[in-house]
């Protein structure tokens, strides 16, 4: 994903129906160098793979600001192993998403933490270009303020290929896992 847009959504459902239609079974979602972009999308794709529950809160000034995004996809959303790529440029939007992912225990997440943006920044047009204001400071399902903190990963790999490789053993040894209590064994 390189930014959240109005396209982001219809994306992500196309390729994860294509990829259940070839026998997917986990998905590493990789949210590196992703620089956010629009809030909405960002909270509609972790109702995708949250049933219920705060995805996040956002705090400012004006009340229209004062928010918390629940999802109530109950049974429709997605419950395959989910492991999520972060970097330093992982940051807004994408932040968002990650945040909600991790305290929910819906995902893995590997890398390195995330940027710690943080906030929504609304974007005036003026005569000679626009200016960008913070309106609203964003806090992760159970509280926390990502300003300034960002998101943590589950396993820190500051080498960028090590961390596709990490996430696929990660997914490997759970499907095995898996496999193994569906049969009756123990992993």
């Amino acid at each position: 994903m390189l930014a959240f847009r109005d396209t982001t959504l219809a994306e992500l459902d196309e390729s994860i129906l294509s990829l259940k239609a070839r026998g997917m079974r986990a998905l590493v979602l990789d949210l590196r160098g992703n620089p956010g972009g629009l809030f909405v999308p960002s909270v509609q794709a972790a109702e995708r793979f949250i049933g219920e529950g705060v995805i996040v809160s956002t705090q400012g000034q004006l009340d229209e600001f004062n928010k918390s995004y629940t999802s109530m996809t109950g049974m429709t959303a997605h419950h395959f192993p989910l492991f999520v790529l972060i970097d330093g440029e992982t940051a807004s939007a994408a932040e968002v998403l990650a945040a909600a992912l991790k305290e929910h225990q819906r995902a893995v997440l590997i890398g390195t933490t995330t940027f710690g943006k943080g906030t929504i920044q609304a974007v005036r047009p003026l005569e000679a270009g626009a200016v960008r204001f913070t309106v609203a400071r964003i806090f992760s399902p159970l509280g926390s303020p990502l300003s300034q903190v960002g998101v943590t990963p589950h396993f820190v790999e500051t080498v960028r290929e090590r961390q596709l490789e990490l996430a696929l053993d990660q997914a490997s040894r759970l499907l095995m896992g898996m496999e193994m209590n569906s049969e009756g064994m123990r992993p």
